[in-house]
């Protein structure tokens, strides 16, 4: 009996020690902290923290690697896309990085919280998503993985967290995200008197513009004009749009006028992506495209009057897919809901930006 005693105390201490938890770490002061430095993310290492959520960090190779993921996606969805657009995309990429961790990481700490895993219903609001997504490409998401090699690993790492985020907000906001047929109806109402109005409204921006042509052509100053009625928010001052490759201006018919066009010439005015544009050439040389084998490409400098229109609204267009519809619905209330709730989250939240100001300022939407 002596013998034993010593034993089974032992084995008992044994059993506490394997048993002993984690220490729980102390709770964090919520806020947002602001380091004193101000890098510009090509100065920080790879390991070096852009942004700490919580505990949770952002790194500069995080960065990278999310960076990559979205122009690997964009090249995927807009093969033939233009240098000059893809830049764009990508500046405004890196732009919201920041807020983008920090959004969705906030949620992804809440479904832990609340020891949530990905119910059907959020598996079933993404797969409405995928399907377009493959139907597309006419590929299944795993080929689309394997296509893109790292950025497909980290895209679907994103797109099974986002299952769970969904759940989350399923939970937390149920009905007021739910989209029924009844709801669908009311929007193809709405979508029709819409175009109709928005397309009427097009037409009278397009007749606007051809005024300002005529006006042009009978000798007014286009820099006057410009500053009078041009409603392009990048023109520093109205009316200078800046010099480029030819190849860098996106749309095909301002692109052709630009190259045919006399020094001095006046075009459009042009329904283009951003809006109505006319242009005049200021100065231009060298000639075709930049390629391996034309070393002088054709640059030019033009000046432009923009007027904003509606985007995608043309009279007889055909109604958006019900799918999309659906899409477009659930977007819309999760924005909305999103709006109310995250920043409850975010304020119980200790947020630091350990390299300073200027991540800080991206977040805000501020300097770039």
């Amino acid at each position: 009996m002596n013998r034993i005693l010593p034993f089974s105390f032992a084995a008992t201490l044994l059993l506490l020690a394997g048993c002993r938890k984690e220490p729980v770490p102390p709770p964090l002061e919520p806020g947002v902290f602001v380091g004193e430095q101000a890098k510009p993310l090509s100065a920080l290492a790879q390991d070096d923290v852009v942004v700490r959520v919580n505990r949770a960090e952002f790194t500069r190779r995080d960065f990278d690697r999310l960076m990559n993921m979205h122009e690997a996606v964009y090249k995927m969805n807009k093969p033939n896309a233009q240098t000059a657009e893809l830049d764009h995309v990508m500046r405004e990429q890196s732009r919201r990085a920041v807020d983008e961790f920090i959004s969705r990481e906030l949620l992804l700490q809440e479904a832990a919280r609340r020891n949530l895993t990905p119910s059907d219903e959020g598996r079933a609001v993404n797969a409405n998503a995928l399907r377009g997504l493959e139907a597309r490409h006419n590929k299944s998401m795993d080929e689309i993985f394997r296509s893109l090699g790292d950025s497909g690993a980290l895209l679907k790492q994103r797109l099974e967290e986002d299952t769970l985020i969904q759940t989350l907000r399923l939970a937390e906001h149920g009905d007021r995200l739910r989209v029924d047929d009844a709801d669908i109806e009311a929007y193809y109402v709405r979508h029709i008197a819409r175009n109709e109005r928005f397309a009427a409204t097009n037409a009278l921006i397009m007749a606007r513009g051809k005024t300002l042509v005529d006006w042009l052509r009978a000798g007014e100053d286009f820099m006057t004009l410009a500053e009078k009625f041009s409603e392009f928010d990048d023109d520093e001052p109205k009316g200078e749009w800046g010099e480029f490759l030819l190849g860098e201006i996106e749309d095909p018919e301002v692109r052709k006028a630009a190259s045919e066009l006399p020094v001095g010439g006046i075009g459009g005015p042009f329904d283009t992506d951003e809006g109505m544009v006319i242009i005049k050439v200021l100065a231009r040389e060298g000639a075709g495209e930049e390629s391996v084998v034309n070393q002088n490409p054709m640059t030019v400098k033009l000046a432009r009057i923009g007027l904003r229109m509606y985007d995608d609204v043309k009279p007889g267009d055909p109604l958006p897919d019900r799918a999309d519809v659906r899409r477009e619905l659930e977007r819309q209330r999760m924005m909305e809901v999103q709006r109310e709730w995250f920043p409850k989250l975010h304020a119980a939240a200790r947020i630091e930006y350990p390299n300073g100001t200027n991540f800080w300022e991206r977040a805000r939407g501020g300097r770039r």
